[in-house]
């Protein structure tokens, strides 16, 4: 509910000041939380670390979308946000075998650092791409 109430000026102030950029911060947000998820010594902190993962995450949500809709043709936008989304629902399906099994054989911080080398290549790829996606009049995703 929180994600889809700002929609909107999220999604906004992202193409208006970068998308790169807001991608960046939302993976090294995400980064952060996992991190402080896996050396949680109590359960505010455990909070704390995934009301950052959830900022972030949705952050990241935005700037993915944004990048597609700035960078597809328009006659090839539906299908990129059809493809990205069912790609998001499916990971959102297998999640839960992985994270059992990391569980299982590791430990349930396991579940939190495994992600972690997966964003610092995420991070080291944006970082690649030259130039950024902005929208002068701050395109709005709906």
């Amino acid at each position: 509910m929180a994600s889809i109430s700002i929609s909107i000026p999220l999604s906004k102030i992202i193409s208006q000041k970068g998308v790169k950029k807001f991608t960046g911060v939302a993976t090294v947000g995400l980064i952060i939380g996992l991190l402080i998820s896996t050396f949680a010594v109590h359960t505010n902190m455990f909070l704390l670390s995934r009301i950052i993962q959830g900022c972030s995450c949705t952050i990241l949500y935005f700037s993915v979308y944004m990048m597609i809709v700035l960078e597809m043709p328009e006659e090839k936008t539906g299908r990129a946000l059809g493809i990205v989304g069912s790609s998001g629902y499916i990971g959102m399906t297998i999640a839960p075998s992985i994270a059992g099994f990391i569980s299982y054989y590791h430990s349930w911080r396991g579940a939190f650092v495994f992600i972690v080398p997966l964003l610092i290549f995420q991070l080291f790829l944006i970082h690649r791409i030259e130039g950024e996606w902005m929208r002068k009049k701050g395109l709005s995703m709906l």
